[in-house]
């Protein structure tokens, strides 16, 4: 791992105002962002499809989630240990990482790489991941 020893400024291209931010505890960490208009960005380890982009490569800076959430506006984002997750302000709630022991929520223990509806559940407000 090539971790920071210091303090250095992230920027987003073209420039945006960030809302929330959640990074993860442990594995090799991994940070998920939301703009003010509820565009998603992820960057760090990619281990387990955690990112969100479709593959399990590490990402420097941030870079935006598309997939399945281009054109929603996110409210709530979580970055567990090998999993992700995001509530739209429609009240979908979406998952993707590590999918071991049903932890994605989406009666499998499949792993995926973009996010992805959880279809069993609705009106959702908030997410947490542990």
């Amino acid at each position: 791992s090539n971790n920071q020893s210091a303090a250095k400024k992230l920027t987003f291209e073209p420039p945006r105002n960030i809302r929330k931010i959640s990074s993860s505890k442990g594995s090799d960490g991994h940070t998920l962002a939301v703009t003010t208009e509820g565009e998603m960005f992820s960057w760090g380890d990619g281990d387990y499809g955690k990112l969100g982009h479709g593959n399990s490569a590490t990402q420097k800076y941030p870079k935006l989630i598309q997939g399945p959430l281009l054109g929603k506006i996110v409210i709530c984002v979580s970055a567990g240990y090998r999993h992700s997750a995001s509530v739209t302000s429609d009240g979908e709630l979406y998952t993707w990482g590590e999918g071991d022991f049903g932890r994605l929520g989406h009666s499998d223990s499949r792993s995926r790489n973009l996010p992805s509806l959880v279809k069993d559940i609705s009106s959702v407000g908030q997410v947490a991941c542990g």
